[in-house]
């Protein structure tokens, strides 16, 4: 069993690396402990989740070489893995990689439950993290930011809006509690603001508002949504995500210029688990 939970970490993370990179030897070594996982995987009891990192990081390599049919297969069968261990466990690391395959190669039909599994994800995430600065500092982190990209950004519906201007003497209808979809423009860009993690000060100076301003309005908006907290207006804010067109960037090898500080990281975790894999598999 720990041989092949240090062959799956080496695996899903040289994979990412290495699709980041464009580096092909890593994703060579990907490619070999994902084989190790897998036959290791096959004999453990149990409904174990390392065979999940290895689909997982198949996806990532075939997504990495340009090979679509063969991401969104090997996403697919990392995401009915992850279906069928039953944990509350997300395994994020090996659900995004998954989840790119599936997005750049799959047909639609099979991109919706995908991008929606993430929705729920992020909001999961979100409503969990009850402390704000927690809650900030990961939204910022290169797995924060990864998960936000893959679902998706708040996108404006033709009729959220409104018509306030239909009667001069009647107020515009007040959205639904829980509908994102029902606020109107600036109040979306504060819900937007959240789900990037900014806080109360730096999204008054995104949106030229004085801090008291800014607390007014940001009451508001946690009223109309029925939220209480930051924390339940984040959650409710991933739920009504839509995907969003510039996805086809975050496929592309490179999550965000984050990523760039994360590499350091995680190119010391897949030495490490080259030398481990190695001391494991030594008699």
């Amino acid at each position: 069993a720990g041989r092949a939970e240090v062959a799956a970490w080496l695996a899903v993370t040289a994979a990412r690396l290495g699709a980041r990179r464009g580096a092909p030897d890593l994703l060579e070594v990907a490619e070999r402990a994902a084989e190790e996982t897998s036959t290791l995987a096959t004999a453990l009891p149990g409904q174990a989740p390392w065979g999940i990192y290895a689909d997982a990081a198949r996806a990532q390599v075939a997504l990495a070489r340009g090979d679509l049919a063969a991401a969104a297969t090997a996403g697919a069968a990392a995401m009915q893995g992850l279906e069928d261990v039953l944990t509350e466990d997300v395994h994020l690391e090996a659900l995004l990689s998954a989840c790119r395959g599936i997005l750049a190669g799959a047909p639609p039909e099979m991109a919706a439950p995908v991008t929606e599994w993430l929705r729920l994800t992020l909001s999961r995430i979100a409503q969990a993290t009850l402390d704000d600065a927690v809650r900030v500092r990961w939204l910022r982190g290169p797995l924060g930011r990864e998960l936000v990209e893959l679902a998706g950004e708040l996108e404006a519906q033709p009729e959220a809006a409104g018509d306030a201007t239909a009667d001069a003497g009647t107020e515009a209808e007040m959205p639904a509690q829980g509908d994102v979809a029902g606020l109107d423009e600036l109040d979306r860009r504060i819900v937007h603001l959240l789900t990037e993690g900014q806080t109360n000060r730096e999204m008054a100076e995104a949106l030229s508002l004085s801090d008291a301003d800014l607390a007014e309005r940001l009451a508001r908006v946690l009223a109309r949504l029925g939220a209480t907290s930051r924390a339940e207006a984040t959650s409710l804010a991933f739920r009504g995500m839509t995907p969003t067109a510039g996805f086809v960037a975050a496929t592309a090898g490179s999550t965000t210029a984050h990523a760039a500080s994360a590499d350091a990281a995680a190119a010391g975790t897949a030495t490490a688990g080259t030398a481990t894999a190695g001391a494991a598999s030594a008699p």
